[in-house]
């Protein structure tokens, strides 16, 4: 069995992943198994690969990517199963288990992970650009790059509740930029490379334990004449908190009083954003 960080929780799978750091075998807190039997038919090109269909039963809940396949999450056992349909390629699984199923999983474990990008200032303070697919998020943190920050994580952001307020921490990242142009950002870093294909950008988490306190949280709207704006969180720590709920992943499958108890887990800790 491979172990690995994703954001803080050390993994237990007999994948070999490619987008996450390696670390020493130790007590997992999740585990991650793959059925080698693949069942079904290929992925019909007629889905949409990026919908995913959710279903819940008491602590197991179900996630059908047509891209991949279905993953099986137990919440009581603390572990994945994943059965894919037809032959998907191991990009494909891989993607989908730390694009989509470790940020529910999380989710359902009362941590808020959100579809963000997060940039540290030279000091360590960290800015969060939230918002939806096609907002800019990876240009708006590359653009920070840029100008010194330093890149935590792209696409897939864990907060947790911290003596001081709210961290977010490192985690497996994919940075998408649009058709390369003179003007925009490069990242020189040796550990970046290119995935010619998507242009998908990936680096290794050099320390996944490490948190950086949020300082500044950017909301991403698009205005009537089709422009980007970010703008600070709302002044009201429930409105900004409620806001941040609704861009996690897996708010929608977590039950009333889950949902209560994750967001009034961090209304209080919000207050030095707004």
């Amino acid at each position: 069995m491979n172990h690995y960080w994703w954001n803080g929780h050390v993994v237990e799978t007999d994948m070999n992943l490619r987008r996450v750091a390696p670390c020493v075998s130790a007590d997992p807190d999740l585990t991650v198994i793959q059925r080698h039997d693949p069942t079904g038919s290929p992925t019909s090109s007629a889905l949409d690969d990026s919908h995913i269909r959710l279903s819940r039963r008491g602590s197991e809940c179900r996630l059908m990517a047509p891209d991949a396949g279905q993953f099986t999450l137990s919440l009581s056992a603390a572990r994945i199963t994943f059965a894919a349909h037809g032959q998907p390629s191991a990009n494909a699984i891989e993607h989908r288990l730390l694009q989509s199923v470790l940020p529910f999983f999380a989710a359902l474990n009362g941590h808020l992970c959100l579809h963000a990008v997060a940039v540290s200032d030279t000091t360590g303070a960290a800015t969060l650009w939230v918002g939806d697919t096609g907002l800019g998020k990876s240009t708006a943190g590359a653009g920070a790059v840029a100008r010194g920050g330093r890149l935590i994580c792209d696409d897939v952001a864990l907060v947790r509740p911290t003596d001081d307020g709210l961290g977010v921490q490192l985690g497996a990242r994919t940075l998408r930029l649009a058709s390369p142009s003179p003007d925009q950002p490069r990242f020189p870093h040796a550990d970046w490379f290119q995935n010619q294909t998507k242009r998908d950008y990936f680096v290794a988490c050099p320390a996944p334990e490490q948190t950086f306190p949020v300082a500044r949280v950017l909301f991403g709207r698009i205005q009537a004449d089709g422009t980007r704006l970010w703008e600070s969180a709302a002044e009201d720590p429930k409105s900004a908190v409620a806001e941040l709920c609704g861009h996690a992943f897996g708010w929608e499958i977590l039950t009333t009083a889950e949902r209560g108890r994750l967001f009034g887990h961090i209304v209080d800790l919000t207050r030095q954003l707004v």
